[in-house]
């Protein structure tokens, strides 16, 4: 603002060294004013200060010499001469290339009034008080915009302290079902996220809409510490269940429109610490976001069919403290907290067969198909506390270990031991980027993970990770040629195998387990609009006679999956996916539930557009055709078919 001012200043004193000729009367032949001839012995004085812009006389054209000028008039005259008694500084200029122009142009403007300056100099003395009012008066606007200047200073300065953002999101979702079991002419069947719906051929009788806004607030309490503040309104969280059921609430027709809630997501205290000699540290302290790797510490997504924050990050609300330490390439993080603030985060663990069900959808199966697959938990875990350290720079490789240990709700029974424990541990060891002096060569790059689980009793610790039921190994090796991107390598986990991870999906089955076998997929790019990608998984059981799994001796599972996406224009994207996966299950010593050998398949053709109206809103649709086919095993209770239609719209500020 300080440099406008003065840029302004400097014009208006170009414009004051010419006449304006907007402002000028009509002139005489004679001279500047029809009543000052050019024989008059005060002409030369009058013409230097006409030219000069000091006087302009009256409206009718006349310089009104004879007439008795008031003081003030006067005055006025001579404060118009005022900035040109010394020439100005230009100290105090933004810049001198900025104004180097107007410099030179001022001073040569300058120097052709100087014969202006000489015949008011010796007036200033005479109309002194006068002047002195004046200048008294431009003294107190002066004032007047410095003030105005520090409060929009201290505006911008608090609009850099504060900031405000928030995410609102409109959700439609309905249902449709044309074949299955039911009664009162609805059917049932199982979506993506492993839920049963109700439904019947009318879509409309069988639609909700759900509603979810979240304010974030981020403000600097000192040059240091920041708080981050993030509350979640809205019936959208309440209706969706939460990680251990994925979507258990989630059946349209059925939601009350009373379920508002309002949950503080995020409430902490962002500081940096000084370690001495170990260097410096970031301290988060209150209710936090946290996770690590996928067989770790990660939240399941509760809901495929919407993106949302809350259920896309994968971070799991903690009430506790973290801190995270680097020191070159070694970064340490320590975490401790609770849970249970927010039912909907809370996450499960450890093996066995206690569930708990209670108003927020804590606990239960999940059922895709009616096998009963539980979702590799035995109860919610209520706090815990871990350490992880990194070695490496994630542009090259990352080596990683992690140790963790957890309270539970309830004391499940260990399926092994036939004990009941208190407390689950988990342990890992991941590594993931390029192998020094390979990679560079071919481009080959590594994902490998080991992590196992133990139980506990008594603040003891009973170690059963040597177990590999245990246990869970992910390793794959990805190479880039070109367009074209390929990853593959072999997955193995444990049926006993629990953390409060999220690793993945086999169509409606979250975080499979008791699986083993290899994995594959493929990205190819063929232009910066249009990609296609496909996945494969082809596991078998690991074990069997493993209670709860849907996998026994023999039995396999093959999943597969193609995806294309293709940009419209920039506004614009399409997307399409098919996802296939068949059982073939064996019944060995009628090991599948009291059912028959066969091969049940499950798919789900996906198709979906998506609008951005602007780069923060945007609007999604999507449609998922569900089909099952139980082909007379009773692993999935029977045929049925239906779809899911999703409307998403979304403001981001």
């Amino acid at each position: 603002m300080k440099k406008s001012l003065l840029v302004l200043a400097g014009a208006s004193m170009l414009v004051l060294g010419a006449p304006n000729a907007a402002l000028k009367p009509a002139q005489a032949a004679s001279g500047p004013f029809a009543d000052v001839p050019s024989d008059h012995w005060a002409y030369q004085s009058v013409d230097t200060l006409q030219k000069a812009g000091v006087v302009i006389g009256y409206p009718d054209g006349t310089y009104g010499g004879k007439r008795a000028m008031s003081r003030y008039e006067f005055a006025v005259a001579i404060a118009r001469l005022m900035p040109l008694l010394t020439p100005p500084s230009t100290a105090n200029f933004a810049t001198k290339d900025d104004l180097a122009a107007a410099r030179a142009d001022l001073e040569s403007k300058l120097a052709a009034n100087q014969d202006a300056v000489a015949a008011l100099r010796k007036l200033v003395d005479e109309f002194g008080p006068e002047l002195t009012k004046l200048g008294q008066d431009v003294a107190a606007v002066n004032d007047r915009l410095n003030a105005i200047e520090a409060r929009v200073a201290a505006v911008e300065e608090e609009q850099r302290r504060v900031k405000i953002s928030g995410w609102l999101n409109l959700i439609a979702r309905g249902n449709v079902a044309t074949q299955g079991d039911g009664e009162g002419g609805f059917v049932d069947f199982v979506d993506k996220n492993g839920v049963f719906n109700a439904g019947n051929k009318h879509i409309a009788q069988m639609t909700d809409v759900y509603n979810d806004f979240v304010l974030g607030i981020r403000g600097k309490l000192s040059d240091t510490a920041t708080a981050n503040v993030k509350i979640d309104f809205g019936n959208y969280l309440s209706a969706i269940g939460n990680t251990a059921q994925a979507g258990d609430a989630i059946e349209p027709g059925q939601l009350n429109p009373e379920n508002q809630q309002q949950t503080v997501w995020e409430a902490n205290l962002e500081q940096p610490v000084n370690l001495g000699p170990l260097g410096g540290a970031n301290l988060v302290v209150g209710r936090f976001g946290n996770q690590w790797t996928e067989y770790t510490l990660k939240q399941v997504d509760a809901d495929v069919y919407t993106s949302l924050y809350q259920t896309d990050s994968g971070n799991l609300t903690t009430d506790g403290a973290k801190a995270n330490l680097k020191l070159g390439p070694f970064a340490v993080q320590g975490w401790a907290g609770k849970f249970s603030a927010i039912p909907f985060v809370m996450p499960w663990g450890g093996p066995g067969g206690i569930q708990e069900e209670d108003s927020a959808h804590i606990g239960g199966f999940q059922t895709r198909p009616t096998g009963q697959i539980p979702l590799n938990q035995a109860t919610s875990l209520k706090q815990g506390a871990g350490l992880r350290a990194t070695i490496g720079a994630p542009q090259n490789s990352v080596l990683g270990i992690s140790v963790e240990q957890f309270g539970v709700g309830q004391m499940p029974t260990d399926p092994i031991r036939g004990v009941n424990y208190d407390k689950l541990s988990v342990y890992g060891v991941d590594f993931s980027g390029a192998i020094p002096f390979i990679s560079k060569a071919t481009g080959i790059t590594v994902n490998a993970a080991w992590t196992a689980s133990a139980t506990g009793f008594d603040n003891g610790f009973n170690n059963v990770g040597n177990s590999w039921k245990y246990q869970s190994t992910d390793d794959q090796l990805g190479i880039v040629l070109g367009a074209l991107t390929l990853k593959g390598g072999y997955q193995y986990v444990g049926p006993f195998f629990s953390a409060p991870g999220y690793w993945g999906k086999v169509g409606a089955w979250t975080n499979p387990s008791n699986v083993q076998g290899p994995v594959g997929s493929a990205k190819f790019v063929f232009g910066p609009k249009l990609s296609v990608n496909a996945d494969v998984q082809s596991y078998k059981a690991a074990y069997g006679g493993i209670d709860g799994s849907p996998l026994q001796q023999g039995d396999k599972l093959t999943r597969y999956q193609v995806g294309l996406g293709y940009d419209l224009s920039s506004q614009y994207a399409v997307d399409l996916g098919y996802e296939n996966v068949e059982y073939d299950l064996k019944n060995t010593d009628g090991t599948l539930f009291g059912g028959n050998p066969g091969k049940p398949q499950e798919s789900y053709t996906t198709i979906g557009i998506g609008h951005n109206l602007n780069a923060n809103t945007s609007v999604k649709f999507l449609y998922q055709i569900i089909d099952y086919k139980d082909k007379g095993t009773g692993f999935g209770g029977g045929d049925s078919k239906g779809g899911t239609a999703v409307g998403q719209f979304s403001i981001h500020f």
